[in-house]
């Protein structure tokens, strides 16, 4: 049986191992998910935990959220940081981006993976990254494919497709997924249900004319190099 690992979806997400998916990155939007989400990694071995402020979420933070966040990481070494990020079509850019700062130090810190969220704000991403970028997950990837070549070359980077790939208008995501890195591809489910997977690794071997057995192996592959 093919294998799949799912590289972000949320708590609410069922899991599925009927289609080969064999693992699970799970990311939190808000402080409250954080207790959920270490529940799920702690009793299931195929499920790994990300903790961290959605952009959406940030005005429900409390002031003391990072000296919460700091603990459970230092506590569970295994956790990576997300999802985080910038959003345009949300308010207070410039508290969204003071929380995303301040995470992406704190992912840098410990040594962590960082799951990013970014909607029409690329240009401030680009910008705020810097060169001391811990290693990141760029979810629901739908920039351009200009983007993943800057990122691509200067840092640690994945990038993450979601179903939005199966829509056949979507040329621009199409030619991104051709020009990606092929050791840095992953597919993930995010808000459906987990058996999308083979469709997004199937689309993917399409796009960039691979059979679908190799594509499925190297997705999982990134997927697992990714994990460390």
């Amino acid at each position: 049986m093919q294998k799949y690992i799912n590289a972000h979806c949320h708590i609410n997400t069922p899991t599925d191992n009927k289609t080969g998916v064999v693992g699970a990155i799970y990311n939190s939007a808000k402080m409250s998910d954080w207790e959920t989400i270490k529940a799920i990694a702690h009793t299931n071995n195929h499920a790994h935990a990300c903790i961290g402020i959605h952009p959406w979420h940030i005005n429900t933070a409390t002031p003391d959220w990072e000296k919460q966040m700091e603990p459970i990481l230092t506590q569970n070494p295994k956790f990576m940081v997300g999802e985080i990020g910038l959003d345009k079509n949300y308010p207070n850019m410039p508290m969204q981006i003071e929380f995303f700062c301040r995470q992406m130090e704190i992912a840098k810190k410990q040594n962590r993976t960082a799951h990013i969220h970014c909607v029409g704000a690329w240009d401030k991403i680009l910008h705020l990254l810097g060169a001391n970028a811990p290693r990141m997950v760029m979810h629901a990837f739908n920039g351009t494919p200009e983007i993943i070549k800057s990122l691509a070359r200067k840092y640690d980077v994945y990038f993450s497709f979601s179903p939005v790939i199966l829509d056949a208008r979507r040329t621009r995501i199409h030619k991104s997924v051709m020009v990606a890195p092929e050791n840095r591809i992953l597919i993930e489910s995010d808000d459906m249900p987990m058996d999308v997977l083979p469709a997004l690794a199937q689309c993917i071997a399409n796009i960039r004319k691979t059979p679908n057995d190799k594509m499925t192996e190297i997705l999982y592959n990134n997927t697992m190099q990714m994990l460390g």
